[in-house]
């Protein structure tokens, strides 16, 4: 049997999650038993990144990020122009545009769909209307592709039956990685750094749903009686001026730093004595994963897919996310207690090497794969 064509499509190549998970699952399929090319839109580091493990890619020009109806089109007709030339057996789309748009050209083109959903846009903070009208085109999106994987329970439940009927989950996972040793890390973040500091850490994107504000709030009011922590953010986005006039406002400057994109920024995990993840909205969280590899304490909301990965008390601290209270109570807890945060962090590190391994991950998406080929293989 030929090998099995497969093109992944995301919108963006940029290297956010979905990104992640594309540069992920298009290395780890087995290369003599699948062909495998990604398309995306933009000029980013995803490209890169495949291009140097010698995966073929193709850039769609039309595809853009922001919603306009004349670049949709375009990008759609381009979406079918490409699959109707390379005929793949499976396309699979990722993130919430390329989802919709690739479900019509893939429709149109006869070819085999699955979409993975990393998050639902309707979560964002937006006007109800756009909610709605969001929400109605996700559920489309579901309906239209003959197969949904969900990195996360949560995800599946908030569609209508009709659609979870057509969804199955396959959580994130994460080959095993090698981080900098603890004083490696601090001495690239910040240099100037004491020995005897206890550090939270947070990697986020700078983007209103991460919710940072909340948790510089709650880091601000525990600086004032521990004079010996510091919070390091590693990330950038459209927060940044907001989040610095914070630090300014709290008189944080010089313990909380907002260090900017680093790429694999995973690597400095073992910097953090705590792991602090405050976002309103969150499908399934790679950092959280990478931090629980990593054997760090995590305190984290309540939200999404992340209690399905720290899924008891003794694996880390999740509290509701529009409650600055609860973030000081929690990293105050922790903060004075490191046989806690040790015994937290061995928990959580057995957990995601366990449940969330790379390997079941790409193999579970090959059985989508080959029961959607074999599927259509029969109806041919």
């Amino acid at each position: 049997m030929e090998r099995t064509r497969v093109m992944i499509a995301v919108t963006q190549s940029n290297f956010g999650g979905a990104q992640r998970y594309v540069y992920d699952l298009a290395t780890g399929l087995p290369r003599d038993r699948f062909d495998v090319v990604v398309a995306a839109g933009g000029n980013g580091p995803l490209f890169a990144k495949l291009e140097n493990a010698q995966i073929r890619t193709i850039h769609i020009d039309a595809l853009k990020r922001h919603v306009s109806l004349w670049n949709d089109i375009r990008a759609c007709r381009a979406l079918y122009r490409l699959l109707k030339k390379e005929r793949p057996h499976i396309v699979h789309t990722n993130s919430s545009k390329m989802g919709a748009l690739g479900a019509i050209a893939a429709r149109a083109a006869g070819i085999p769909i699955v979409f993975t959903a990393h998050g639902w846009e309707f979560n964002a903070p937006r006007p109800i209307l756009k909610r709605t009208i969001i929400r109605a085109l996700s559920v489309l999106t579901v309906l239209l592709s003959d197969q949904t994987i969900a990195v996360s329970r949560a995800l599946v439940n908030q569609m209508p039956y009709m659609a979870q009927r057509k969804m199955t989950v396959i959580p994130n996972g994460i080959p095993p990685v090698t981080y900098l040793g603890r004083e490696e890390a601090r001495q690239s973040l910040v240099p100037d750094h004491r020995l005897d500091e206890m550090w939270i850490g947070t990697i986020a994107e700078l983007h209103p749903v991460k919710n940072l504000p909340r948790a510089l709030g709650a880091f601000a009011r525990l600086a004032r009686t521990h004079p010996r922590v510091r919070y390091v953010i590693i990330g950038e986005g459209s927060e940044r001026e907001r989040l610095e006039a914070l630090i300014h406002e709290s008189h944080m400057e010089g313990r909380a730093h907002l260090i900017g994109f680093l790429a694999n920024a995973w690597k400095y995990d073992k910097a953090f004595d705590i792991f602090l993840l405050p976002s309103l909205s969150e499908a399934f969280s790679y950092a959280v994963l990478e931090a629980g590899y990593a054997g760090r304490a995590v305190i984290a909301s309540d939200v999404g897919g992340i209690p399905e990965v720290i899924n008891s008390p003794d694996q880390g601290i999740l509290v509701p996310a529009q409650s600055e209270d609860a973030f000081f109570t929690a990293l105050e807890r922790l903060a004075t207690n490191q046989t806690q945060r040790d015994w937290m962090g061995a928990n959580l590190s057995r957990r995601v090497s366990g449940a969330f391994s790379y390997e079941r991950m790409v193999t579970e998406t090959i059985h989508v794969y080959e029961t959607l080929r074999n599927s259509a293989s029969s109806r041919a």
